[in-house]
């Protein structure tokens, strides 16, 4: 399944901010253009980065974002543990039946 893109740029901002890396507006602009990353409009970038009114400014990715982050990176292990979760239900559940199946059978 293709990432949304805001969540491709979620991502980005948190590895820089993992790896202590700051840029400003324009360095993550071209940064997202050599990775081929649809650039965002200003306003997603403002709902991502702090301490942007300017380009020269480095910019941090700002708790909001972080936490929209860690709730989308939740949500996917959730429905990956749902979906593990159902196959051993649905094989138990076969199982049993077969059980069943052969205790019939051998009375």
């Amino acid at each position: 399944m293709k990432e949304d893109i805001y969540i491709r740029l979620l991502k980005e901002a948190k590895s820089d901010l993992d790896n202590n890396v700051t840029m400003t507006r324009d360095e993550f602009r071209r940064k997202l253009e050599d990775k081929n990353i649809r650039v965002p409009e200003y306003d997603t970038y403002c709902s991502i980065y702090r301490n942007t009114s300017t380009n020269s400014i480095p910019c941090f990715m700002n708790i909001e974002a972080y936490f929209k982050l860690l709730e989308y990176e939740e949500l996917q292990e959730a429905r990956k543990s749902s979906r593990q979760a159902k196959v051993i239900a649905i094989f138990s559940i076969l199982l049993t039946a077969i059980a069943i199946l052969v205790q019939i059978f051998l009375n």
